[in-house]
């Protein structure tokens, strides 16, 4: 049988358990067993009417939930699916006309009914034992529209609605059971903060100015602990922010409107002193805050002598203490809670898409004269995997000097790459030192205490340069790097001062890709301040007109002392710099402002070849036997090529020996590293210290405070202990104290760019061939285009021909100047333990433990040596160091001093040829008596006494004597 449309809207209605016309059985049996049950509700709510609280009890371990469901389903509504085939007013003349007056008939409408939300649930504190009495007086009461859930110490009640929610609550007061609920939502209120009426005008006048400004107040009460008159406005839920935006006067005066920020993490109940819920909707027997006794606080007999006990964990303190293992167990339960939230929505984040083929910002044109093509500054063609990422991080110090320790930390625990200060507060007489950073300052020396300045401290194994601009207003210090991005570290001064443009167009213009970061104190709601100010004003639209990108934390920045609102005010400049991750800002340090990061792409850095290595232990009996083992004797050394396959051979077998009967460890001097105390202090001061930025109270700022003051200490006592240890395992005779103390006295600082002819090295291999380029210009004598005299030219032919020529010796000459091993050993002997070793890393102490069959190997050739009249090629390698000459601009090459270091065994060969050469001088007397230079017995200061003697007996002659002096030097 086929059903039209009317019929088959009856079927659906049916099947939905909706029946429009029910039958007369259907309708005795439904009445009869609703009669019947409302019966038996009622018989088992009189037997509880005199319900006491004997019924309710502590915790019972091993319930469950329990959810009380209804049988009926509720009323389903429908809509109108039919509506383009009749209207609305034709459909509910038919459905009026087939249903009945009585019957439950749910008419279908195109307007959907708003679902009541649920109020907050009721917590009764503890457990009911006859827990379904209880039950059937609920729902004697209010039905079955509620629902159970036990807890490990609670029982909650959740109820469907606002009528049933009150009821509830009267039952559980009727009872004298003790439980606690919240605010339900009809009834919250709004609470903001009135500023500007320095006045102190009547309360009463401020109800009724806002109320002329149709503005429900509910009350107003004076701020405390402010430094300028404020006002708490409290206001219905209908009020917000920005309808009181509007409101620009109060009483003929320019106000300003603030959100009130909660003072509590927890709100802590004044009756029963548990932490969670307020006084307003407690129901508890009261307890103490002082005493935990069953009375209210302020009829506590007991004064500040006494000895207090908490109400929540019975420990010696009162119950608000923030120390409190009960509070504390609670924060990081809800820690541990947010945490585990955040993780499971990073899980399910989308994989973002891949850059497109085609750059959408290339069709822009630029409005700026700084550069010939359009910025880039929103993407990239080179994907981020290609290139390294660069950590690096803009922070406000409010004075550094005291704060070096836990940066030292931050920076090795957050891997920073670069950092930019600002408000160092330095003296040019401060020294800041990190550990594998350079720290490039600019300090402010005209103010008569030490104020503003700037930092920037990077990776040494970053190559860059410093930059050389000068501006007016902005404090500023940059570098540029291999890839000619420029990066500077700002600070721009506070109020009345304002952003000078032509700084901004020296920073901008230095270099096509650019990245300016620091506190800008420049305030602007494009980047989530509440108002803007003339530096804001200046920057937003300097960053319009030039195609600059201000990036900026969604987080406030800056939180000041005096509980003003929290305003973004660090930022990045970026041309033609994309920022891949960040900015972020962060909880960490110590200071009013929060330190901002951010990633960009990236050079490669420079590896070091030299890491730095201590000899562990070495044992040098084995050392000894490899020797023997591996030397072998070879008295027939006939050419040069054999000379120098020997001299090859023998350096390679000592240190092999060496290698094999040494155990070597990596050490990094640059750690950073502190305690495991320190750390924790550190990370209890950040969650303090996130807790007050979030709430502005002052309890939490006092303990970051004091957490702050015991890191410092705890950090200074370390160090003690260390430098402690260190020293009282000194020996008596020891050099040791003299080698630390010049160690403290003349730290290595890291070389910086060096500059020549219109080049700059960033990199060790960059700086090393400019060095090498310019030593060797330095001795470049150019002897084929210069005008030599005959005598300078007999020199360089008698050179020249005794280089090419091999003489004969005769036996006589050999026996007189040819070596024996028992020189060989004195000359050893003599060496200096602490000497540098040369390019074939064998040190002086290895030489003096070679064994005597390795000493008659090296007698030989250095026998070898004289007769072929050839020193060694080996030997004549030598590893140039670069000294910085002291209060010497250390980016021109000229004030660098090279120092070579020759191998150990040149060195005895060199000491045992010399021996004869100066035998034959003092015999010739070919040296003149004026040179002291490399002489001897010849000190500076007796040359210096033969001038004077020299000047006083020409001038007693009435002579004229002239001096000449050598402006240059070069010395081995």
């Amino acid at each position: 049988m086929a059903y039209g449309p009317r019929r088959e809207i009856r079927v659906i209605l049916n099947r939905g358990k909706i029946n429009p016309q029910p039958s007369s059985a259907t309708k005795n049996s439904t009445g009869d067993g609703e009669t019947a049950e409302k019966e038996t509700m009622n018989s088992q709510a009189s037997t509880l009417t005199n319900c006491n609280e004997s019924e309710w009890e502590g915790p019972v371990s091993g319930l469950k939930s329990q959810r009380l469901l209804e049988k009926n389903y509720p009323p389903l509504r429908l809509r109108n699916s039919f509506e383009p085939l009749a209207s609305t007013s034709e459909l509910e003349q038919m459905d009026t006309a087939t249903a009945e007056p009585n019957s439950n008939v749910v008419r279908a409408s195109n307007n959907d009914v708003t679902k009541e939300k649920m109020p907050p649930p009721i917590i009764v504190h503890g457990f009911f034992k006859k827990h379904a009495r209880f039950t059937a007086r609920l729902q004697g009461e209010i039905g079955k529209h509620y629902t159970v859930k036990f807890t490990k110490f609670n029982t909650n009640i959740h109820t469907k609605n606002k009528k049933d929610w009150v009821k509830v609550q009267e039952i559980l007061k009727h009872d004298n059971i003790e439980f606690h609920t919240y605010t339900h939502k009809d009834n919250k209120t709004h609470a903001f903060v009135l500023r500007g009426l320095d006045q102190k005008p009547e309360l009463e006048d401020i109800a009724e100015a806002l109320k002329t400004e149709q503005i429900a107040i509910i009350n107003i009460y004076n701020m405390r602990a402010t430094n300028r008159p404020a006002y708490l406005v409290v206001t219905d839920n209908t009020i917000t922010m920005a309808k009181l935006d509007n409101i620009k006067y109060v009483l003929n005066t320019k106000i300003t409107w603030h959100r009130h920020m909660n003072s509590k993490v927890f709100v802590q109940c004044h009756r029963c002193q548990k932490w969670g819920h307020a006084t307003a909707n407690c129901h508890a027997r009261p307890r103490c805050l002082k005493c935990a006794e069953e009375h209210l606080t302020r009829e506590c007999p007991i004064d500040r002598t006494d000895t207090p006990r908490c109400a929540n964990c019975s420990g010696n303190h009162t119950a608000n203490n923030i120390e409190c293992p009960v509070y504390i167990q609670k924060l990081d339960a809800a820690q541990e809670k947010r945490t585990r939230r955040n993780n499971i929505s990073d899980k399910s984040k989308l994989v973002p898409a891949p850059p497109p083929a085609r750059n959408a910002w290339e069709k822009r044109t630029s409005t700026t004269g700084h550069e010939a093509t359009p910025t880039h500054n929103r993407t990239t063609d080179t994907t981020i995997g290609d290139n390294p990422q660069a950590q690096q991080i803009i922070w406000n110090a409010n004075s550094l000097q005291q704060k070096t320790g836990i940066l030292k930390e931050y920076l090795t625990r957050e891997k920073i790459d670069l950092i930019m200060i600002s408000e160092t507060c330095l003296k040019p007489t401060d020294k800041i030192e990190i550990g594998g950073y350079k720290v490039h300052r600019n300090d402010r020396t005209n103010a008569e205490c030490a104020s503003g300045g700037v930092a920037l401290i990077i990776k040494e194994d970053i190559p860059h340069a410093t930059t050389k601009i000068k501006t007016t207003q902005i404090e500023q210090i940059g570098v540029k790097l291999k890839n000619n991005l420029h990066i500077f570290s700002i600070y721009n001064r506070p109020y009345p001062n304002k952003l000078f443009k032509p700084d901004l167009d020296k920073l901008c213009g230095s270099a096509n890709k650019v990245l300016i970061g620091g506190d800008f104190n420049a305030k602007h709601p494009d980047w989530n301040c509440a108002r803007s100010n003339p530096s804001g004003t200046v920057l937003k639209a300097y960053a319009d007109e030039n195609d600059i990108i201000i990036n900026f934390p969604n987080q406030p920045t800056h939180y000041p002392d005096n509980v003003m609102t929290p305003t973004t005010i660090d930022l990045y400049l970026a041309k033609n710099v994309t920022i891949t991750d960040g900015p972020f800002a962060t909880a960490d340090l110590d200071s009013d402002h929060n330190p901002v990061t951010v990633q960009i792409p990236f050079q490669q850095r420079q590896t070091r070849t030299r890491q730095a290595t201590k000899q562990y232990k070495t044992d040098w009996k084995k050392y000894k036997n490899l020797l023997d083992k591996m030397i072998k004797i070879n008295h027939q050394i006939k050419t040069v090529e054999e000379l120098d396959e020997e001299v090859e051979k023998l350096t390679q077998d000592i240190k092999t020996a060496h290698d094999k009967s040494t155990v070597k460890i990596k050490t990094n001097s640059h750690t950073n590293a502190i305690s495991e105390k320190v750390r924790d202090l550190i990370n209890k001061k950040n969650r303090f210290r996130r807790i007050w930025q979030r709430t502005q109270d002052k309890l939490y700022k006092a303990n970051m405070t004091e957490l702050s003051r015991q890191i410092r200490e705890q950090i200074s006592r370390e160090k003690n202990d260390k430098w402690r240890s260190r020293l009282e395992k000194i020996e008596p005779g020891e050099n040791a104290l003299y080698k630390i103390t010049k160690i403290l006295r003349k730290k290595r600082k890291p070389l910086g760019e060096i500059e020549y002819e219109n080049t700059t090295a960033m990199t060790d291999k960059e700086k090393a061939d400019l060095l090498a380029n310019y030593y060797s210009s330095v001795h470049d004598l150019d002897l084929e285009n210069r005008a030599l005299t005959d005598r300078q030219k007999e020199i360089i032919d008698l050179t020249e021909k005794l280089t090419n020529s091999t003489p004969e010796l005769d036996e006589k000459y050999c026996r007189r100047n040819l070596t024996s091993p028992n020189e060989v050993k004195m000359v050893i002997k003599k060496l200096p333990n602490n000497k540098a070793p040369g390019l074939d890393n064998i040190t002086n102490r290895m030489v003096k433990n070679l064994t005597h069959k390795t000493v008659v190997q090296l007698h030989y050739i250095i026998n070898a040596t004289i007769k072929l009249q050839h020193f060694p090629s080996p030997w004549k390698r030598a590893l140039v160091i670069p000294i910085r000459k002291p209060n010497k601009n250390t980016a021109a090459p000229e004030n660098f001093r090279p120092i070579s270091l020759l191998s150990g065994l040149s060195k005895v060969a060199e000491k045992i040829i010399n021996n004869r050469i100066q035998k034959y001088d003092s015999k010739l007397r070919i040296t003149q008596d004026e040179q002291f230079g490399f002489r001897s017995e010849h000190d500076t200061t007796q040359q210096i006494s033969r001038i004077v003697t020299e000047v006083i007996n020409n001038y007693n002659k009435d002579n004229s004597l002239g001096a000449g002096a050598d402006c240059k030097t070069y010395e081995n």
